[in-house]
């Protein structure tokens, strides 16, 4: 009888599917010619070998749909990412690290002496490499990445220049008034990051709004100035307070004449409108998924 060396793993996989169909290993031994003990050992590889296929395609399964995971969590970063920071967030971190809830380290630049950079995900980062791969599986929509790219250097500058902007206001509002910055929460004497945020958040809405003048409602009592619901600044001191008072008027409408600000405010609407667009662009081509295949990792380990 021929001996197991010759037979095919294509063999084998007849003579299984013959075997689960009812035909015993004596009938595939005579009508094969071979010796029984070889049609059992070739019935154990061949289930062997197709339960390695299984396995295998299995794990294709489950890493293509957890890659594909990992992928829509990148487009999420990418997303987020697109998103104007407020102008009243950014400008009080230059005297107030921490005011409103946002540090210096969490703007989307380096902020430092002269220069802004937008930041991006370490490219060797787990972060930063499937970024890399998202760009790869949506590596023809070349004018979305330039838009973003160009976004986020342009995002950088504009917060750059904000944060400029309320480092101005509040040393001039130092100088004018006597009073030092404070944080809000702070009970004590001082200026509050609410007097740098108001004051250069209503010049910036005075060029958005074709340069109206804006309503500047202050109250001062109880050794504090009012606007709305926010203490822009604390002094037992009424002559502090008055002075507090007028620089925040003068502030506002020294901004709102300034050409600085004016182009602040026009980088502002042209980022907002910008960002909602290329938001828009990036979800709808996320609504049909992402095709296998598409980048390395697809291509060296699965499709």
């Amino acid at each position: 009888m021929p001996r197991g060396k010759d037979i095919t793993p294509a063999q084998r996989q007849s003579w299984l599917e013959q075997y689960e169909q009812g035909a015993t290993v004596i009938t595939l031994a005579k009508r094969e010619s071979r010796d029984v003990r070889t049609i059992k050992t070739q019935l154990q590889r061949a289930g062997d070998e197709r339960e390695m296929v299984i396995a295998r395609r299995d794990l294709i399964r489950e890493s293509l749909s957890a890659h594909n995971e990992q992928l829509r969590q990148a487009a999420t970063r990418v997303l987020e990412s697109v998103r104007v920071v407020p102008d009243e967030r950014i400008m009080p971190i230059s005297s107030f690290p921490k005011a409103h809830g946002v540090e210096r380290n969490g703007l989307a630049l380096d902020i430092s002496p002269g220069s802004a950079r937008a930041t991006t995900a370490d490219p060797n980062s787990r972060d930063g490499k499937f970024e890399k791969l998202l760009r790869e599986h949506l590596k023809s929509e070349r004018t979305l990445w330039r838009g973003i790219d160009r976004w986020q250097d342009r995002h950088a500058s504009y917060q750059s220049e904000c944060f400029q902007l309320g480092k101005q206001v509040s040393e001039s509002t130092v100088h004018a008034t006597g009073l030092e910055p404070v944080e809000s929460s702070r009970n004590t004497e001082g200026f509050t990051e609410h007097f740098v945020s108001w004051s250069a958040r209503l010049a910036i809405e005075s060029w958005r709004n074709d340069r109206a003048k804006p309503k500047i409602d202050l109250k001062v009592g109880s050794g504090s100035l009012i606007l709305g619901g926010s203490t822009l600044a604390r002094s037992a001191s009424d002559e502090k307070l008055d002075l507090a008072r007028q620089e925040f008027i003068d502030q506002v409408d020294a901004m709102r004449r300034s050409r600085e600000v004016r182009l602040i405010a026009e980088e502002q609407a042209w980022l907002e409108g910008q960002a909602e667009k290329l938001r828009d662009r990036l979800e709808n081509l996320l609504l049909f998924g992402l095709i296998p295949g598409k980048c390395l990792a697809c291509r060296r380990y699965a499709v």
